[in-house]
């Protein structure tokens, strides 16, 4: 909880820091988004904390990935957790004076998720059931193409919606501590797919 306080200290404190210093070069905001991400039957629920710069038309988003839920099969209960990085760009092809204002986004997300469990398997050897640790690392890469609209709150102050669909790499390595058995997958997905992925934010411009 250190790691995630520390982290969201810095994503919201840094903009102000450097507030006088970006009128000038350009337009700055930072703000929180929550999404879910959906492959195949397995959900995520996640947090994301970002950093946003550049002009009334492109924009650079970054931020850390924060695993908050999931209906994924013999996962950790141990969440929040930080998991991750995405950088994201957003093009606005309208007017920023609107209210409402239409954006066109591609989204990539890297993550590395070790999760850990305790249960039980079959010894052939003995000819019976011993308790054992589980230990599963998974890499997931996803890369997501879609659009959202923003609506703004007062003159700093917006909230955004979008949708995406992409497509996502993933790669398992698990095994238990008595390394007898090395085969656990329990994904709900598979090696390569598409995914797609709902989200809403708010953000504060600077």
């Amino acid at each position: 909880m250190r790691n995630l306080s520390a982290i969201f200290i810095l994503i919201f404190a840094v903009p102000f820091f450097c507030r006088g210093q970006e009128k000038s070069a350009g337009l700055m905001a930072t703000g929180i988004t929550t999404e879910a991400s959906i492959y195949s039957h397995t959900v995520r629920v996640q947090l994301e904390p970002f950093l946003s710069w550049g002009t009334q038309k492109n924009q650079l988003v970054v931020g850390p990935t924060i695993i908050v839920a999931s209906n994924m099969g013999f996962q950790s209960s141990q969440m929040p957790k930080l998991s991750g990085l995405k950088v994201g760009y957003r093009l606005w092809p309208g007017s920023s004076s609107n209210k409402w204002n239409f954006y066109l986004s591609n989204d990539l997300r890297v993550q590395r998720v070790q999760d850990g469990w305790k249960g039980n398997a079959f010894n052939e050897e003995l000819a019976q059931y011993e308790e054992t640790d589980y230990r599963v690392i998974e890499m997931l890469v996803d890369n997501h193409l879609g659009y959202g609209v923003t609506f703004s709150i007062g003159q700093n102050l917006t909230i955004s919606q979008g949708v995406g669909l992409g497509a996502y790499i993933s790669s398992l390595n698990g095994n238990d501590a008595r390394a007898h058995e090395t085969n656990f997958d329990y994904r709900g997905y598979k090696n390569f797919g598409f995914s797609w992925k709902v989200n809403i934010g708010i953000a504060y411009n600077l």
